[in-house]
């Protein structure tokens, strides 16, 4: 019973960001100081509120979607990279020390003629 007569502070907290502009400008229109004259108009104005409030519901819903797609695609290409390492990581330990000699031997002597070659181009 009590959250029901409580200031407004506490019900901001709960509800959701939606709810609370639409709150929010309900409260606002409250307080202008509108004639009773506007007050009759006024009901129409309430009658767009719930179309706009379905179209935030929609937008929302719209936002919510698209976070879970974006999540989906994080987490396989998360996937994807942890499957990738693993395969790497186990050629690795299937590589002897003879194989990594010869394949740092290869790196070097491509490192070599590649600069032999540009050096001889230079003159």
């Amino acid at each position: 019973m009590e959250a029901f007569s409580a200031p407004c502070g506490d019900e901001e907290i709960a509800d959701p960001p939606a709810e609370r502009e639409v709150a929010a400008s309900a409260s606002a229109k409250a307080s202008s100081g509108q004639s009773s004259e506007r007050g009759s108009s006024r009901g129409g104005g309430e009658a767009s509120s719930p179309v706009s409030l379905t179209q935030k519901i929609e937008a929302l819903k719209m936002a919510q979607k698209e976070a879970r797609e974006a999540k989906r695609k994080a987490s396989l290409e998360l996937k994807l990279a942890k499957r990738k390492k693993s395969r790497i990581l186990k050629k690795a330990r299937q590589l002897s020390t003879v194989d990594l000699m010869a394949v740092l031997t290869c790196r070097s002597e491509v490192v070599t003629k590649k600069s032999s070659s540009s050096s001889s181009q230079r003159a």
